[in-house]
């Protein structure tokens, strides 16, 4: 068995950020079209070292409001400004946010029900790495799938764009 070092550990922050900017050029053309050229507030759980907030920053996405949720102050060190962070495995929050982002970290959040957190009309970004692509298949029927790709050719992802419906 292949121990992998912790995940707020350096070997991340250098080995995995051209993975994930790689999967993040790669699914720019599946949803660019379909996103507002400003987002009021997002939701990232999972945020990390905010990378996708970067990613979209360079592609001229304007987020005024940006939550990041990640479980160790390592794994989001240094903070950005900006954003404003929660460090707890269990995030809740009545707030309801424009577009929810998580990145190869769905498998990880446990019984937490991401799905609650966008407003209606909002949108929703999950990723997820292989073996835990089944996890997408159970998204609940309040939401429209726009998209649902696989990218990443270093570390292939599944990723599925949905809309949620007004109630």
């Amino acid at each position: 068995m292949v121990r992998m070092p912790p995940f707020t550990s350096h070997y991340y922050r250098d080995h995995y950020r051209p993975i994930q900017w790689e999967k993040y050029t790669q699914v720019w053309p599946l949803i660019h079209s379909l996103l507002p050229p400003c987002i009021p507030s997002m939701l990232d759980l999972g945020i990390g070292y905010g990378w996708w907030e970067s990613f979209l920053g360079e592609k001229g996405i304007v987020i005024p409001r940006i939550v990041g949720v990640d479980i160790h102050e390592d794994a989001i060190a240094p903070r950005r400004e900006g954003i404003e962070y929660s460090l707890t495995p269990r995030f809740h929050s009545n707030e309801r946010f424009h577009f929810v982002a998580c990145w190869d970290a769905y498998h990880l959040l446990g019984n937490m029900n991401m799905e609650e957190f966008p407003q209606p009309n909002g949108w929703l970004l999950l990723s997820e790495p292989r073996p835990f692509t089944h996890l997408l298949d159970e998204i609940p029927s309040q939401y429209t799938v726009l998209v649902d790709a696989w990218v990443g050719s270093t570390e292939q992802s599944r990723v599925l764009l949905a809309r949620k419906n007004f109630p």
